[in-house]
């Protein structure tokens, strides 16, 4: 069963992978969400910088 308990343990899990958690974001916190920046900003990427492809 999906409950606040289990997202926040796969969000911790995801931050240790190196995933950005959005319950960890302070304006609005998305708990169920998880995504791959590496290490780029909001600002980052709204001025054009982009995820290097691998």
């Amino acid at each position: 069963m999906l409950n606040n308990n289990n997202i926040t343990t796969c969000g911790k899990i995801a931050e240790k992978c190196g995933l950005e958690w959005g319950g960890s974001w302070k304006s609005f916190r998305d708990l169920p969400h998880c995504q791959y920046t590496e290490g780029l900003s909001i600002a980052d990427l709204k001025s054009g910088k982009m995820i290097a492809d691998r």
